[in-house]
């Protein structure tokens, strides 16, 4: 204890009291408590002092490794107003000894211009061969998919980098936000609603069944612009979609324009509230088109399929498939809308001769996190002759 600066030791002494009063024990019980804590205290002090190191990064946010100089912040983000109810406030004394803990992980959210955003702490760092734990994960900028896409890097982080076979978490039985998003990118509850538990196994082969299980359809965004770099990486992913002969004939009109989105949502929705709705308030409305005669047609111009035209809406629909998937992957959300006027669309957007519109995909950074609708399961649409 005297090797602690004189602050932090008296910070340290009322903390240990306060624990004496609200955890009762036998002498012996606080003796081991109390060296303990002092031990890691003091590994704490040490460990806390080194540079961070980035763990993962990702297109909006990175994760760190998190330092004293960190602390103040921390502090903040608990004691956050909308962040009391659901987060306990560690004291200063106390998280310095868990920088000491081997055990334990404490880390820093931030944009990748190095703004911080939040906290992110795992637990059970000794046992990562067997588990992870994903022991507290508090924000103070909600409201633009950043809890989500904190998610997705601790998973990236926990399963590809560290290689634990399990990432579990626990919440508190009314945070029912909370409980939907661990749903929305994963994670399986372990018990009934409202579920306080819940787990990821490590998803076997290249985690593409991750992806489309976790994969929702998002009709709300935040008010946040998705970059020109991110629509371009976005549209080389989604080229890798199969097509007729690989002809390749879908095509991305991204339509950034507030006010022509605002002109397809009042006059292309063909009085369909919902999706007016919907197209008025994304970032970015991806009008996806099609060349038009080449998908299920032989070079002569005849067809090979008894699809005949229809074998280009097969086409685009493995195309918008594969755009959403790679837009889930990066964060954002999307949904496909399939009631339109197409003429005024083709003719707002300028649509090339030669090509149709086939769907329209609001896209955009998620403002909800939906539960997956119930699925029907292999006993009902499979059939083995």
């Amino acid at each position: 204890m005297n090797r602690l600066p004189a602050e932090l030791r008296e910070a340290t002494c009322a903390f240990l009291d306060h624990h004496r009063e609200t955890h009762p024990s036998t002498t012996e019980e606080y003796a081991a408590f109390r060296e303990a804590m002092l031990q890691d205290m003091q590994q704490g002090l040490a460990v806390g002092s080194t540079a961070p190191r980035t763990l993962i990064e990702g297109q909006r946010l990175r994760i760190r490794t998190a330092c004293l100089a960190d602390e103040p912040f921390m502090r903040g983000v608990e004691l956050d107003p909308d962040n009391r109810p659901w987060v306990g406030h560690w004291p200063l004394p106390w998280r310095i000894a868990r920088f000491g803990d081997r055990n334990m992980l404490q880390c820093i959210i931030e944009k990748r211009d190095g703004t911080p955003i939040g906290i992110l702490i795992f637990s059970d760092m000794s046992i990562t061969h067997e588990k992870l734990q994903l022991k507290r994960i508090a924000l103070i900028k909600k409201g633009h998919g950043y809890g989500k896409e904190t998610l997705c890097l601790a998973q990236r982080w926990a399963f590809e980098i560290i290689g634990t076979p399990q990432l579990y978490l626990g919440t508190k039985e009314h945070n029912l936000r909370a409980q939907c998003i661990y749903k929305a990118v994963g994670f399986t509850p372990g018990m009934p609603d409202p579920c306080t538990y819940f787990y990821m196994n490590k998803p076997h082969g290249k985690g593409g069944t991750l992806m489309l299980t976790t994969r929702r359809s998002i009709r709300r965004f935040t008010g946040e612009a998705v970059s020109p770099e991110m629509l371009a990486n976005l549209v080389n992913t989604a080229a890798y979609a199969p097509s007729w002969k690989n002809s390749q004939t879908t095509r991305y009109i991204a339509v950034t324009d507030k006010a022509l989105i605002a002109r397809i949502a009042e006059e292309c929705t063909m009085g369909f509230e919902h999706n007016r709705g919907i197209i008025a308030n994304s970032p970015v409305l991806m009008v996806l088109t099609t060349v038009n005669g080449r998908s299920g047609y032989e070079r002569d111009g005849s067809f090979t399929t008894a699809k005949g035209t229809h074998w280009q809406s097969f086409d685009a629909g493995i195309a918008a498939q594969t755009f959403c998937l790679a837009a889930h992957e990066k964060g954002l959300g999307t949904v496909m809308l399939g009631i339109f006027d197409e003429a005024k669309v083709a003719a707002l957007v300028h649509v090339p001769e030669g090509q149709s519109v086939s769907v329209l995909i609001p896209l955009g950074y998620p403002a909800e996190a939906p539960n997956a609708p119930k699925r029907k399961g292999a006993e009902e649409l499979l059939t083995i002759l």
